[in-house]
Formats: structure tokens, C-alpha cells, sequence
């Protein structure tokens, strides 16, 4: 006899007690648990958090660091590590967590995690409208953009490495060298 399994929720979500050490996912209704990330992640998020800054200070957004509940629908809840919310959409951040899909979403790769950043993460942002999608690893020291098409779906990623300018259509004021972010 088959065993029904159970299908996680936000509210779910809501009656684990907090563990800063861990970060809670729910992906296509099944929950997932990793690890706090590791120091070299958590130094090239805050040096992308301070990209932003200029772009929330000239009032073209908000930016929220990770851990940030995104419920893009009650059977995926996701904590991405930066996300930008445009001026026009802030009203999706709500007193508790971002209720939509924000316009920039931001992953910095880490060994527990790269395959659902990459997979199923990726094709469930894109299904629910995330604009713009970087993929950020501090190993090889590159980051994959995503753009999201009027038909659907994310073209394929620009890779970035080096000497290429890294910039959004959200804030095209604001570039930085790849290599920055890494250095």
C-alpha cells in the first residue's frame, strides 16, 4: 500500500521553530533543508547587496538580503540570497515575507544547493515571472544572467567572467567589472 506524502505549505513553513543554522525550502510542495552558506558566499552576497545600494538609494527599489521568505505560490516557497523589487511592484513585500515574484533574483551557488539553483528553481522562477535571474559562482568566479522572455521562459544565460560589465535594465546606470565582485 502506497504511503500519501505530505504536501508542505507556507503555513507550514510557519510552525518550524526559526534555526538560523538552517535555510527551509519548499520546492513543488516538498521541503528541502541546507545549510547556513559558507563564508566566501556570504562575503560576494554582501558585495552584491552593496551593487544595489545606489539603485535602492535613487529610488528605483528595494533590496532584501537572504534569509527573505519569496512565496511565489503556496507549494513554492523559496530563500534566495538577494532579491530587488522595482518601485512599481513593492507592494509584494509584505510585513513577513515577499508575496510574488520579485524582478531580480539573486543565487550565489553553494555545494548543497547548485543542481535546484540551476534546475528547478530556475524553471520555477521563471514560470512565475522573475525578470531577471543571476547565478552567482564564487568558485569559478562567473555569474550566469537570465533574462526572461516575452514568450516564456529564460533565454539562455549570459556567463560573465573577468573584465565583463555586469549591469540590469532595471538600474543600466549602474555596471561593475565581474572581477570585482571576486576580488
Amino acid at each position: 500500500m502506497a504511503v500519501a506524502k505530505k504536501a508542505w505549505t507556507y503555513a507550514d513553513l510557519l510552525d518550524i521553530p526559526e534555526d538560523i543554522s538552517k535555510r527551509y525550502e519548499i520546492i513543488d510542495g516538498e521541503l528541502y533543508v541546507s545549510p547556513s552558506p559558507r563564508l566566501p558566499h556570504q562575503r560576494n552576497l554582501v558585495r552584491l547587496a552593496d551593487f544595489l545600494r545606489p539603485a535602492e538609494e535613487a529610488g528605483k527599489g528595494v533590496r532584501y538580503t537572504g534569509p527573505v521568505d519569496v512565496v511565489l505560490d503556496d507549494g513554492n516557497v523559496f530563500v534566495p540570497d538577494l532579491v530587488f523589487i522595482s518601485t512599481e511592484r513593492v507592494a509584494i513585500a509584505q510585513e513577513t515575507h515577499i508575496h510574488g515574484a520579485p524582478d531580480l533574483v539573486v543565487e550565489v551557488l553553494s555545494p548543497s544547493t547548485k543542481h535546484r539553483d540551476l534546475g528547478v528553481k530556475l524553471e520555477t522562477y521563471a514560470r512565475h515571472g522573475v525578470r531577471f535571474y543571476w547565478v552567482v559562482d564564487t568558485y569559478s568566479r562567473s555569474i550566469q544572467v537570465f533574462e526572461l522572455q516575452e514568450q516564456g521562459g529564460f533565454a539562455e544565460p549570459r556567463l560573465l567572467e573577468g573584465d565583463d560589465l555586469l549591469s540590469c535594465p532595471l538600474f543600466p546606470e549602474l555596471t561593475i567589472r565581474t572581477a570585482e565582485l571576486f576580488s
